[in-house]
């Protein structure tokens, strides 16, 4: 019969912020920086937050709701301040939507889809810059308040690429900036046509393929000074064992109990249960539960075997295949599907463990 353990080592970490916390800006990581629109610090003024469109990342969007659908001078500027490590050309990425608007008994798809944007700061343009269609924004269009247009009817999806417009037709830019390492930015999204709705707001280096970027389980970036972890757990709900204690007495640590779902403090609480199956043909399968990314900032498995449970050294069970399913009964979570496709190298009777490790 096949048995199993699990443990946990490193840290896994769970965004929790107080009130009194100083941050920072947002951090670049690995060429990409991203921030929800919503968790701007400036005054929604003409903007609001909304949750009805579905597709939306963290909290929510901000839709604006001052102008017309047509267009408008730039208003209700929203500030988003973020730091760069690693130097470069960057694009400017919007999750965003838009509605079809009636307007003198015409359907208008081609309205209440913009917003202002200008970035401030130290850095250059692109090295395509100039005045023709296609071409990269002028510093001089970077720096002012730009129309930046995207979005479809009531779906949110990524805008990228030839949406700067200074006016005209066929006269669109990229926005492509030369951020400097080290160097903090200021995005500045200001509102220019009503019921226009920005999800996602993402600074993406050029090394970085569109679709790594783009994926919507990156989570937000960090900010500096923001406190995360599960030390910041443990202070926050009175723990006192730390990572491998066992504050409830359960035998099972703190870490584990709250990297499932439980409650490192309620013996009663222990969180999702791991399983170990042989699937209809023959695959090793592990069934366990994770944090959603948003809040969580991910982990790294590996499953781990070893003959006899008391002696031998733990060795790696080969290469697994992750899935993910949503659970709707906690809809915090995924359930983490971990796969051995070839099992035929696997042992008859073997103990496994899968250790678990804050993504980097």
């Amino acid at each position: 019969m096949n048995r199993f353990l699990f443990s946990l080592s490193a840290l896994a970490s769970c965004c929790l912020l107080n009130a009194d916390d100083v941050l920072g800006p947002y951090i670049e990581k690995d060429g990409i920086v991203i921030f929800e629109a919503e968790n701007t610090e400036s005054e929604f003024g003409l903007w609001t937050k909304k949750t009805e469109i579905e597709g939306h990342q963290g909290d929510g969007y901000i839709e604006f709701g001052g102008n017309s659908p047509a267009s408008g001078p730039a208003n209700s500027p929203l500030e988003y301040e973020f730091k760069i490590t690693k130097p470069g050309l960057y694009r400017l990425h919007l999750h965003c939507a838009r509605v079809m608007v009636v307007i003198n008994g015409e359907n208008r798809h081609d309205v209440a889809n913009d917003g202002y944007v200008r970035v401030e700061g130290d850095y250059g343009e692109g090295p395509n810059a100039g005045n023709e269609h296609g071409d990269d924004g002028l510093l001089s269009l970077l720096k002012k308040n730009t129309k930046f247009f995207g979005g479809k009817n009531r779906e949110f999806v990524w805008a990228s690429g030839n949406r700067l417009d200074p006016g005209g037709h066929n006269n669109k830019r990229k926005a492509v900036y030369d951020f400097k390492a080290g160097e903090t930015y200021k995005l500045v999204l200001s509102g220019r046509s009503q019921l226009f709705k920005v999800d996602r707001i993402m600074f993406r280096h050029m090394d970085v393929p569109v679709a790594v970027a783009e994926d919507l389980e990156n989570p937000e970036s960090l900010r500096d000074g923001q406190k995360i972890g599960f030390q910041k757990y443990a202070e926050e709900s009175g723990l006192i064992g730390g990572l491998s204690g066992d504050d409830d007495n359960d035998g099972l640590s703190n870490f584990y109990e709250f990297s499932v779902g439980g409650d490192p403090s309620d013996f009663k609480s222990r969180g999702f249960a791991p399983k170990l199956m042989r699937a209809e043909n023959g695959a090793l399968v592990i069934r366990t539960v994770e944090r959603q990314k948003r809040s969580y900032r991910g982990v790294n498995y590996t499953l781990q075997m070893r003959e006899h449970l008391g002696s031998g050294e733990w060795t790696s069970a080969g290469e697994i295949e992750h899935s993910r399913e949503q659970l709707a009964e906690k809809p915090d979570f995924e359930e983490v599907i971990l796969q051995i496709a070839d099992a035929s190298s696997l042992p008859a009777k073997a103990f496994f463990r899968v250790k678990i490790e804050e993504a980097q």
